[in-house]
């Protein structure tokens, strides 16, 4: 009988250490999704920033050619 509450004592100590250590991964994954979308909006910002870099260099440069 001590042999089985011991066991069963484990087992739900064991269950409960592995409850724990899935929501913690849960928690990093949810963690890399919302930094992944945050990467991938400054992404996009980035590159309208270039674009309208571009579009005033281009500018600039014709402005010189006229000058």
């Amino acid at each position: 009988m001590l042999k089985n509450r011991k066991k069963k004592k484990e087992s739900t100590e064991k269950e409960q250490l592995l409850k724990r250590i899935i929501v913690k991964q849960q928690a990093i994954i949810e963690r890399l999704k919302q930094q992944n979308q945050m990467n991938k909006e400054e992404i996009q910002n980035l590159k309208e920033l270039l674009k309208i870099l571009q579009e005033t260099e281009k500018q600039v440069r014709n402005d010189f050619a006229m000058a």
